[in-house]
């Protein structure tokens, strides 16, 4: 262990690096983002927010944060802002989307938001549940694209690394692929046979990640047409929460975070373990712009 970030006074749902690797951002139940050297663990700025935050992100450029709230039992809209990364001024106000938002991020050239949204407790379905991820523009807070077709929650949403395509995975056991430009559904990726939980691109975009309560993580590799294999198949039934998945920047190694299995990094070629299992459960997992 390098350094703790210590200060929060309630669970903390997820964390993110700053483009540079210098900064850190957290997102907490105890309502506030929380900007951190990751150098030396101090605590920068503090974001307060009204309710619980659900995921926090920097922008490319280390100037904003954007934050999502959730956890609750209403249908309201939620609460996603932008916020100025060193003074904490509210910058804008994202109104439009209801539900829990489960993952928020910048797009690579930091012009727009994906949000992903829908509730993790009420499992809504049919018209009127959002079931959606979404781009909006990080300047006018305006909606871009609404991505639907998920007939259950999505949990999480990430941009490839051009910026082109967007993947949401959701508790309907599909990761999608969508065109980010006009929200038409590029490939389905089925076969899980239960909730997924995280899926993320590799830096070169041939390959997706997905983590499951069926108990498996897959490697899809995209053409020319989808097929997995199994990287992991602890024998548990996975928890409700803390199921993660994230490829190294330079795409040579891949971590897996299962709650009850633990922490284990990977080599993302010959799908060797070379490091855990840490026996740790968490809530966020991503490897440092350096891998």
């Amino acid at each position: 262990m390098i350094v703790t970030l210590s200060g929060h006074v309630d669970g903390v749902n997820s964390a993110a690096f700053s483009g540079d690797g210098q900064r850190v951002v957290t997102a907490s139940m105890d309502k506030t983002a929380r900007i951190w050297n990751a150098v030396n663990g101090r605590l920068l700025l503090t974001i307060k927010s009204q309710f619980s935050l659900t995921s926090a992100a920097l922008s490319p450029d280390g100037r904003r944060v954007v934050t999502g709230a959730g956890f609750d039992f209403d249908d309201d809209d939620k609460e996603i802002r932008l916020w100025d990364a060193v003074s904490g001024r509210m910058i804008a106000d994202l109104k439009g989307q209801k539900g829990d938002i489960n993952s928020v991020v910048f797009s690579p050239d930091g012009k727009r938001v994906l949000t992903a949204a829908g509730s993790v407790f009420t499992l809504k379905s049919g018209p009127d549940a959002d079931n959606t991820a979404r781009i909006w523009d990080a300047g006018t807070g305006r909606i871009i694209t609404v991505f639907k077709g998920h007939g259950l929650v999505v949990v999480n949403a990430a941009f490839s690394a051009d910026g082109q395509r967007v993947l949401t995975s959701s508790y309907d056991r599909t990761a999608r692929i969508w065109n980010a430009q006009t929200g038409e559904v590029i490939r389905v990726l089925a076969g899980h046979t239960d909730w997924l939980f995280a899926a993320q691109f590799s830096p070169d975009g041939q390959r997706v990640a997905t983590t499951s309560r069926d108990q498996t993580v897959r490697i899809w590799n995209m053409e020319p047409t989808p097929e997995y294999k199994t990287l992991l198949k602890p024998n548990i039934k996975l928890s409700f929460f803390h199921n993660f998945v994230a490829f190294s920047r330079d795409g040579t190694r891949i971590a897996t975070s299962l709650a009850e299995d633990g922490i284990r990094v990977w080599d993302a070629a010959s799908m060797r373990m070379i490091l855990g299992p840490i026996k740790n459960s968490v809530d966020s997992i991503e490897f440092s712009p350096d891998s």
